[in-house]
């Protein structure tokens, strides 16, 4: 079920996720102070089926069967993409006003692998695609 500030989208194998417009914009809330430039700053088009697509690839499966958006932050977009075969995977997309896509992508990755590293605890496992990252969620 959808919560305040996450979308819930699911569909079959032939899914469009590029026709839900709220996995592009910011829905968290509103600004008090230059709303419009703010929110344009938050707002970023990609290709959610090619993402989609990608997540699926990263855990073996066939296809995506159900998007969730969590709750926007400020500076990224962060998806829960579960799949056919009941894996789940989170990818993250930066918002233009984070920097440069790559620098900041790079950035949490090597954050991760280093809590990763000093942390025999975390089992979380990270796969970085250009602009956008994915962690896997073990059961």
């Amino acid at each position: 079920m959808s919560k305040q500030g996450e979308h819930e989208i699911t569909y079959r194998e032939e899914s469009d996720w590029n026709l839900h417009d709220e996995f592009f914009q910011f829905t968290r809330g509103c600004f008090v102070i230059d709303e419009k430039e703010q929110l344009s700053k938050r707002h970023v088009r990609f290709n959610m089926d090619e993402l989609a697509q990608e997540a699926a690839k990263a855990v073996d499966a066939k296809y995506c069967i159900k998007v969730e958006k969590c709750a926007d932050g400020m500076f990224n977009k962060a998806y829960i993409f579960t799949h056919d075969n009941d894996k789940q995977v989170i990818g993250k997309v930066p918002n233009p006003n984070a920097g440069i896509p790559h620098y900041t992508t790079a950035s949490e990755v090597a954050t991760l692998d280093f809590v990763r590293y000093a942390n025999p605890f975390f089992s979380h496992s990270c796969h970085c695609y250009l602009f956008f990252f994915f962690f896997f969620l073990l059961p």
